[in-house]
């Protein structure tokens, strides 16, 4: 599961900051990590759902198919569901 990290090479976020977390492959870890209990959803976590641009290059990048955009989107809701809506109305969505 979203091991290749080829969405690297294309995310505009990773390209400024090299930080393993602002791809998307590491986006899909921190969500595998909060789905199995090992990681809550804290205001570090919301903040690291932010740091994408939604601009799809690594969903239509991704050699396996995978939709990292759909699980970004759902997490961000879920993240306001869980009182972290403040960071999103501070960045304006």
């Amino acid at each position: 599961m979203f091991r290749c990290g080829f969405c690297r090479a294309v995310c505009p976020i990773f390209d400024l900051t090299k930080r393993p977390v602002t791809n998307a492959r590491g986006k899909m870890i921190l969500l595998k990590e909060m789905m199995e209990g090992k990681l809550p959803a804290t205001e570090d976590v919301a903040n690291a759902f932010l740091k994408c641009t939604t601009c799809m290059n690594c969903t239509t990048s991704c050699p396996s198919g995978a939709d990292p955009q759909d699980a970004i989107k759902a997490i961000r809701k879920e993240m306001v569901t869980a009182g972290h809506d403040n960071l999103f109305k501070a960045m304006g969505m």
